[in-house]
């Protein structure tokens, strides 16, 4: 929903809740207050994390370039994601990622030159990109926006193609 809208929806709860005789404000005021703030299309999202054990497992398995007779360069990455739910007794169910993911690529000197959200459709997914700069890393979830516990293979380095 964005820092603006989560900070304003604390602040109008911290204000009507923090000297409040009982019963006290709970965590389900917390959510509707960021509920109420949220657009429609965030508000699953937000149900389900404050109602479900959700991680999620996102990861580049590999990242290759190639240049163009134009001077662009076509990136190819293979991708990897998944939404993971702990249920009872540690068990995990494993469903499809069904929120964009940012994809970010980084020149030799760590100077962003693409950022934008895609979707991973499957489990795995060939994601094709055209840039005019060289890029010498690639990432997923560069800002960790996502709760995971697998963050070893968020970035790797784009080799050239064989």
């Amino acid at each position: 929903i964005g820092q603006p809208a989560l900070i304003s929806a604390i602040r109008e709860f911290l204000n009507e809740n923090s000297i409040q005789p009982p019963p006290y404000a709970t965590i389900i005021d917390l959510k509707g207050k960021i509920l109420a703030k949220a657009a429609a299309g965030d508000r699953f999202l937000i149900e389900e994390l404050f109602n479900k054990v959700v991680t999620y497992q996102v990861g580049i398995t590999d990242a290759v370039y190639e240049s163009q007779p134009n001077g662009e360069y076509k990136i190819t990455l293979d991708l990897a994601g998944q939404k993971l739910y702990t249920t009872e007794l540690g068990k995990q169910d494993f469903a499809n990622l069904d929120l964009p993911v940012t994809i970010a690529l980084k020149d030799a000197t760590g100077k962003e030159i693409y950022r934008q959200k895609h979707s991973l459709p499957q489990k795995e997914t060939t994601l094709e990109l055209t840039v005019d700069k060289l890029p010498t890393t690639a990432a997923i979830d560069p800002d960790y926006v996502l709760p995971s516990a697998f963050l070893h293979n968020n970035i790797k380095s784009i080799r050239q193609t064989k």
